[in-house]
């Protein structure tokens, strides 16, 4: 069977961009090159803090509590492992 070269995006070949994003089923493809829209920041900071795994479930509580009021700050995120 031979092969070809081809777009995926939301407009075309959706459904192969659907399954290379993760979507269901386990077919088989290469991808080469992905194109990405970048988005314009102004202030950007970040870092790596760590903590004794005992303050976990203060930490979760902490975050509930922010996603739970995001009004306060729309523009914030976050991610917590």
């Amino acid at each position: 069977m031979p092969s070809e070269v081809v777009n995926a995006s939301s407009k075309e070949n959706s459904d192969l961009f659907q399954v290379l994003k993760g979507g269901v089923g386990s077919n088989y493809g290469i991808v080469t090159r992905f194109d990405m829209q970048a988005l314009a920041v102004t202030d950007l900071w970040g870092g790596i803090a760590k903590y004794d795994k005992a303050t976990g479930p203060k930490h979760v509580e902490a975050h509930i509590d922010w996603v739970n009021n995001l009004e306060v700050y729309p523009q914030g995120s976050t991610f917590l492992s």
